[in-house]
């Protein structure tokens, strides 16, 4: 973990009141290899409008564009992130990263790997889509079109969307879709060499455990968890979950949990 400065390379708009920051990051470079797992975020704050500093919010890294690059995807959703928005290339903010834990990407080589994001989540699992696996099937959900963000697929990968009002793909929930694909693939594939890696709203999370729960309870999966955080590192404590081990910090013992430890009653 570093805490450093960064310089805005670009920050677009690539989808309605979704954005791409993308960030050169100064000591990145001399981060040990991997740099940054899949499914880990980094903590920025900006400068405000008329001086003083935003509290830093937490942002999942969305992709790794060369040494010394990161990008965020992110929605305006509040005066933080309405104020980054409006920043301009050559801005700089400070950064903290890489914070959490990620995705076990090291255990995927020889799984059949399901990536299941709804709506910004889509930033958490996106690095998923490059990890080696025996076979890929990307899932991404979204309330309407317009707030899909663009996602490089490999060819390899067979992508399934939906949203809630139809305007693509299956109109409907997500887990729809992945318990459709769930079922048939169980008639030649024994469940235990299926993972299931997904972010996204907690409601979307807890009804995606309970299906495939019940598909095929020896079925691996990995989430990661959206809860705001203050401080990023665990000192706060403001962002607990309840497991079967007790209450865990999001920020420093997730955000990525295995799903059968989370107490989804309480959720």
């Amino acid at each position: 973990m570093i805490e450093t400065t960064a310089v805005i390379i670009s920050n677009a708009r690539v989808a309605r009141n979704r954005f791409e920051l993308v960030l050169r990051v100064k000591g990145l470079k001399g981060l040990k290899k991997p740099w940054i797992v899949p499914g880990q975020f980094c903590m920025i704050s900006i400068d405000a409008p008329g001086g003083g500093k935003i509290l830093r919010r937490p942002f999942s890294i969305f992709r790794r564009s060369g040494l010394d690059r990161v990008s965020i995807l992110y929605k305006t959703a509040g005066a933080g992130t309405e104020i980054l928005s409006k920043k301009k290339k050559g801005d700089a903010c400070s950064v903290l990263l890489p914070l959490g834990n990620g995705f076990p990407v090291g255990k995927l080589g020889n799984k059949h790997l399901y990536i299941v994001a709804g709506g910004i989540g889509a930033a958490s699992v996106h690095g998923l889509l490059q990890v080696k696996s025996k076979s890929k099937k990307f899932f991404y959900g979204a309330a309407s079109s317009g707030d899909l963000c663009p996602v490089s697929c490999p060819k390899n990968t067979a992508t399934f969307l939906a949203t809630d009002d139809g305007s693509r793909g299956h109109k409907g929930f997500l887990t729809d879709l992945v318990s459709l694909s769930v079922t048939k693939d169980l008639k030649s594939v024994k469940g235990k060499d299926i993972v299931i890696c997904a972010c996204g709203p907690m409601i979307m999370l807890k009804t995606l455990f309970r299906v495939v729960s019940d598909l095929d309870p020896s079925i691996r999966m990995f989430f990661a968890l959206e809860e705001r955080m203050a401080c990023g590192f665990g000192v706060c404590i403001g962002c607990v979950v309840l497991t079967d081990t007790g209450y865990k910090r999001t920020c420093a013992d997730g955000p990525v949990f295995q799903a059968e430890t989370i107490r989804w009653s309480g959720k």
